[in-house]
Order: C-alpha cells, then structure tokens, then sequence
C-alpha cells in the first residue's frame, strides 16, 4: 500500500473514533442542552429562565443532573413533583424531570437534602443536589464522593481520549 493511502485510513480511523466518541458524550434531544454547572441561587435561577424558557408557565426553567450524574442539562421542560428525600434528575430516555435510587440523599451527612416534596424546577433550593462529580457520577456534598473535577475554570474531558490515542497512535507508528 502506499503511504498517501495508509495516511488517508489513519486520519478516517481518527476521525470516525473522535466523532463517535464526541456524539456519545451529546444529547439527543431538543429539548435541553448540556451545561458546565447550574445556578445556584434563586437570583441566578431566575436570570437563566428570563434568558432560556422567557418565564413559560407551562414549561419553565430547569437545569438537572443528567439521571446517570455525568453532566448536567438545562431547558424548559414540565414540572414534576419531586419526593422527599431525593433530588430532581433530567431522565434522558423520558427526556422529564424523575427522581429515582440513584438520586436519593436520605441520611446523607452535610447534604442539603430536601425533607419535603417540592417542585422539580425549584430544586437551586437545594444546592447539593446540582454539584455533582461527573467522573465519579456522584453528588459532590456525598462524603463518600471524592472531591476532584475541577481546576477553577470548569470541569471538561472531551479532548483528553482523542489526544491520547493520536499520541499512541504516532507512538505504534514510529
């Protein structure tokens, strides 16, 4: 083979491993879009709903943890009554807000948990529930989550799997 043809099947194969793993780490839907961090503050809040949902009553602004606490979304979506004792998560499948086992912070220490029913979109009142290590897919304020996302400027990986395997390739290659 010549070595224009197996530069252009390295560069496809780069390409095709770096976009698949891009799309995975997307959304698939219109509904919401991916976030760094939530507002944490009902002031905060109260801005990002004038900006995304222009104060809708039928589906206001809401910013959740993505139900398998890698990420988090914000949208307009329905409000949900959320049980005691858990946080509001974004169900990707249901595209809603849910509340479900891996949301539950009964008994958690220094977590601001709520103790009653509440809103699904008023849930900033509860700060813990929307600080969340997405590499560890756990709540921050969980004593048994460790502490390391982030360097100050936000928490991103998107770059670092693509990079090693360009660097590995070229290591195979030499």
């Amino acid at each position: 083979m010549s070595m224009s043809l197996l530069l252009y099947i390295k560069a496809f194969v780069l390409n095709v491993m770096i976009c698949h793993y891009a799309v995975g780490n997307l959304l698939n839907s219109p509904l919401v879009k991916e976030v760094e961090e939530c507002p944490m503050n009902e002031t905060l809040w109260t801005e990002k709903s004038k900006e995304i949902c222009n104060n809708t009553q039928d589906t206001p602004y809401h910013c959740l943890p993505i139900d398998s606490l890698n990420g988090s979304v914000e949208g307009c979506l329905q409000v949900k009554t959320i049980q005691s004792d858990y946080c509001a998560i974004y169900n990707t499948f249901s595209n809603t807000a849910v509340f479900g086992n891996i949301s539950s912070c009964k008994g958690k220490t220094n977590f601001s948990c709520p103790i009653t029913a509440y809103s699904s979109n008023e849930i900033y009142r509860y700060p813990s529930c929307l600080k969340i290590n997405p590499l560890k897919r756990c709540y921050l304020d969980d004593p048994t989550c460790p502490n390391v996302v982030s360097n100050g400027e936000g928490f991103t990986n998107t770059w670092q799997l693509p990079l090693l395997m360009l660097l590995l390739w070229s290591a195979v290659d030499s």
